[in-house]
């Protein structure tokens, strides 16, 4: 098996630290309308403005596009041909894929199953943890539950997908006497 490592992040869980920093950013680097700049992210979602749609058929990068390659339905939302190559991908090419909510057991994981690269990285991430420096934007929105329940529906296989790779990673812990 090939020694490829990755860490990813719950899709639903952390969108308003990918979308909506995203959402935000342009915002601050574009010069569009003042109408553009006043939109809101519940109604961008639950209207589906294409800025901010992941209807199914749409194309954008996901998480799923990561694993799942170049083939151009890995960036079809919706796509379960995607999910399940991504899925495929994961078993094949990838000796742990870690989980930015389960830092230090990935880190754990990473050194059993690649201790060439990894020897030690769980004492060195536990030791710096205090340091580190996580992505956080400026910016909060008041995402409505409505909006939240929209979320997950439009990421059903994203979730999905995360679901998976945390099972795996659990899995291998598991393997390793970890937990």
């Amino acid at each position: 098996m090939p020694q490829l490592s990755v860490v990813q992040r719950d899709s639903y869980q952390n969108i308003d630290k990918v979308d909506i920093e995203h959402f935000s950013y342009l915002r601050k680097m574009s010069h569009p309308p003042k109408s553009w700049f006043e939109k809101d992210i519940n109604t961008c979602l639950l209207e589906d403005d294409p800025e901010c749609s992941l209807s199914p058929g749409k194309m954008r990068e996901m998480m799923i596009t990561f694993f799942c390659g170049q083939h151009p339905a890995c960036m079809e939302i919706g796509n379960v041909g995607a999910l399940q190559r991504a899925k495929r991908h994961v078993e094949n090419y990838y000796s742990v894929v870690g989980i930015m909510e389960e830092f230090e057991l990935s880190f754990k994981v990473l050194e059993g199953y690649v201790p060439r690269f990894f020897k030690g990285a769980a004492e060195v991430f536990r030791r710096n943890d205090t340091e580190m420096h996580y992505n956080k934007g400026n910016v909060k929105y008041n995402i409505t539950e409505e909006t939240k329940e929209r979320l997950r529906q439009m990421l059903a296989l994203d979730i999905e997908f995360y679901e998976f790779v945390k099972q795996r990673l659990r899995l291998q812990a598991q393997n390793l006497d970890l937990v």
